[in-house]
């Protein structure tokens, strides 16, 4: 399955929203326009970027654009929420709104237990557990595990690393990171592939009534 990339989600009307809230932004700060059910605000980073952000009216969509110190366009993201607001689906574009990859996200108790990387072709190329969603596992205690799959053999052995590098997820704070292109992640250390699940091993999703399936069997 491969997602392509929904450029009609970026509309002339969005402009309006976002200029709102380029007017008298302080550094480093967060600021928001709620315009009934919709809101659009600017969050400005440390290093000099920012990155724009829109929710319009009551669709379950969040896109999100990068500028550099500059105000150039460095890259666009669109995250699909469900109908209980978790996000479930996210695609990765250049500046010109080219799809680059997608991800995908698993759930238990309302908290993610898993994302699911896939390369701009839609085959996966990394699965990370957040801290303690692999009970067991102790490079998983205290540090994302990172599981690196080769798309052109998905279902051979892959590598396990660990890393603090967070999942991608809608940016709301001057901290967080939106990083360019399809991020695999920082290597911290190496770590053995014991207890790890294989490539094809389900992962657990919150039971919220009907909803897609969003996790694809590997063949």
């Amino acid at each position: 399955m491969k997602l392509s990339c929904p450029l009609h989600f970026y509309r002339l009307k969005l402009v309006g929203l976002l200029a709102l809230c380029a007017l008298s932004v302080p550094l480093c700060a967060q600021e928001e326009e709620p315009v009934g059910q919709a809101w659009s605000r600017i969050i400005r980073h440390y290093d000099g970027t920012q990155t724009k952000s829109v929710k319009e009216g009551d669709k379950n969509e969040i896109t999100e654009e990068k500028y550099d110190e500059n105000h150039v366009l460095l890259a666009k993201r669109l995250f699909l929420l469900d109908k209980g607001g978790h996000l479930r689906k996210g695609v990765i574009m250049d500046a010109k709104g080219n799809p680059l990859g997608t991800t995908e996200y698993g759930y238990k108790d309302d908290r993610i237990v898993e994302e699911r990387l896939y390369n701009k072709e839609g085959k996966p190329i990394q699965r990370k557990f957040p801290p303690g969603a692999l009970p067991g596992v102790a490079a998983n205690a205290r540090h994302s595990v990172v599981f690196t799959i080769d798309p052109k053999n998905p279902n051979a052995v892959g590598t396990m690393t660990q890393t603090d590098v967070p999942m991608i997820t809608p940016v709301s704070n001057p901290d967080d990171s939106f990083q360019l292109g399809v991020p695999i992640g920082q290597q911290i250390n190496k770590g053995g592939g014991t207890g790890l699940p294989n490539n094809t091993a389900p992962v657990p999703t919150k039971p919220t009534g009907r909803k897609p399936s969003f996790f694809r069997p590997q063949k």
